[in-house]
């Protein structure tokens, strides 16, 4: 049982880790796209 329950907390805790790394990676593509506009858009 005890060993049951640490698998799902394992799980969990893997599952709000990779939704906090996707957030995390959506956030840094989002803000590189937003410097990238604000180039060209100062550039044109």
């Amino acid at each position: 049982m005890k060993k049951s329950v640490r698998e799902r907390v394992l799980i969990v805790v893997l599952a709000v880790g990779a939704v906090a790394a996707g957030v995390s990676a959506i956030a840094i593509v989002g803000l590189f796209v937003m410097a990238m506009a604000g180039v060209f858009g100062a550039g044109s």
